[in-house]
């Protein structure tokens, strides 16, 4: 379980650095980010996680804040996938 939780956290830290690298070229194109929720939940579940497992050793539900995000993409991209949306 330590392991996934430092994979699965690694992975979100990894999403949240190219979100915000990506997020000065997409303001190239338009003024307002559809996803600024997103970035808020991940920023959120990087703190969030480590202060669940470091400072209150909740490690289950700090394992289940670090799978959230990846979650809600996998969650997102299946939707995307059944209405067909190709945007």
């Amino acid at each position: 379980m330590n392991l996934i939780f430092w994979l699965l956290w690694a992975v979100d830290l990894s999403i949240c650095l190219v979100l915000f690298v990506a997020k000065g070229f997409r303001r190239s194109y338009t003024a307002t980010d559809p996803t600024m929720w997103f970035s808020v939940l991940l920023f959120g579940s990087l703190l969030g996680s480590l202060a669940l497992r470091l400072i209150f050793k909740r490690l289950s539900l700090s394992l289940a804040v670090a799978a959230l995000p990846v979650l809600i993409l996998l969650v997102w991209y299946l939707i995307d996938k059944a209405t067909g949306s190709n945007a």
